[in-house]
């Protein structure tokens, strides 16, 4: 055996045992949980501080510390396997593995902080809060502001929009403009002037605890800002990527489910004394699911390698994944809901919340049509390199 095919066995044999040990804990743990969390829009914290103590939050991270945190194909697979269970609790895992992957690379916490610490092993919650009223995705339109203080600190005033975990966040990373320009501030969301506003009227992923984040004179130190003044927009850039491939991930685990779900419904059914399963048209439908999840999670593992690699390709592939994979899991939640007839329509069957999460899956981070331009520029800029576009 060659070292290079005792390496691909290896790095196979982590990546199995990595999603055999989320999966069993997702199965065992988080799909019991799941209906409960969408009826009634909570997430247990007891659960998230599983998640954290069983390395959760920080996986995709490489190396912090002198602590190993698993690699970004590592973290795709939590991801899915999370999102298989509760498009909800992974979107905490989104949010905060987006807020770590900053803090991590331009923050400013020193070696040992107490905050870093909490944030690493999930007994503190992280997220964002970048998006305003009326800007979209346009994130250069952000109305948040950072005032210097006599003291030379940072007041933040602003309002924050769809938050995720906003209702019990404790800390986030704030969009704000600065004296030079968009700045990115970690803050803490217990501190004086920060105030809370519940959204609890979403279509899915209801147990994400949404809420609209007031900042009223914040106050925050320079030791608050990730990466420097008017670097808010680059490192939002980089981060939202992260996001994307969390999102793509997710997405596939939805597929998953909607096969599982649909496997499970066809084949014990009957009907005329045949079951559903047998009959061609389901099948299609449960061969479209299986290839879109199999197909959905080679593009997530391509994109998460391009990531560790340094390509520069990474954006293409990430935005290739995130598109393919949300589109993939609208169409599957809506072939299991047919395949399921009017008991899909009911809350009875899991089937109808993974419709509803899916098509949350295509609007955050970066919506279906954003990835369609971006795919569309890269591919024409990509073949005018090599001729193939006048």
């Amino acid at each position: 055996m060659s070292v290079l095919h005792a390496r691909e066995d290896k790095e196979c044999s982590e990546k199995t045992e990595v999603r055999d040990k989320w999966r069993a804990w997702v199965d065992e743990r988080l799909l019991p949980q799941a209906a409960s969390i969408d009826q009634h829009g909570i997430t247990p914290r007891s659960l998230l501080a599983e998640i954290g103590s069983i390395g959760g939050f920080s996986v995709g991270l490489g190396e912090v510390e002198g602590e190993e945190f698993g690699s970004l194909r590592d973290m795709a697979i939590v991801h899915e396997e999370v999102g298989r269970g509760s498009a909800a609790v992974r979107s905490f895992l989104t949010v905060h593995c987006m807020l770590l992957q900053a803090v991590c690379r331009w923050g400013r916490l020193p070696v040992g902080d107490n905050r870093l610490h909490g944030l690493l092993k999930g007994k503190r919650l992280g997220g964002l809060a970048f998006s305003e009223m009326g800007i979209g995705s346009d994130l250069a339109g952000v109305k948040a502001t950072a005032s210097r203080t006599a003291s030379g600190r940072y007041e933040l005033c602003g309002i924050k929009r769809w938050v995720t975990g906003g209702q019990v966040l404790d800390s986030a990373l704030v969009l704000a403009v600065a004296d030079g320009g968009p700045t990115v501030f970690l803050v803490d969301c217990h501190s004086t002037g920060v105030r809370r506003e519940a959204l609890c009227d979403v279509i899915g992923a209801r147990g994400s605890m949404m809420a609209d984040i007031h900042f009223e004179d914040v106050t925050v130190g320079d030791d608050a800002i990730i990466g420097g003044e008017g670097m808010g927009l680059a490192i939002a850039t980089g981060i939202l990527d992260y996001g994307r491939l969390s999102v793509a991930a997710g997405s596939v685990g939805i597929v998953q489910a909607c096969l599982d779900c649909s496997v499970d419904y066809a084949w014990p059914c009957s009907k005329d004394g045949r079951q559903i399963g047998d009959f061609q048209l389901i099948q299609e439908l449960i061969s479209k699911m299986s290839v879109a999840a199999s197909a959905g999670r080679a593009l997530v593992a391509e994109a998460a390698l391009s990531k560790e690699l340094g390509l520069s390709s990474t954006l293409l592939k990430t935005c290739i994944a995130k598109q393919f994979a949300a589109t993939s899991a609208v169409q599957a939640a809506n072939d299991a809901v047919q395949l399921h007839g009017a008991a899909g329509l009911t809350t009875r069957y899991p089937v109808e919340r993974l419709l509803r999460d899916a098509k949350v899956m295509e609007i955050i981070e970066g919506s279906t049509q954003i990835q369609h331009g971006i795919i569309a520029e890269a591919t024409r800029d990509a073949l005018r390199q090599v001729g193939g576009v006048r």
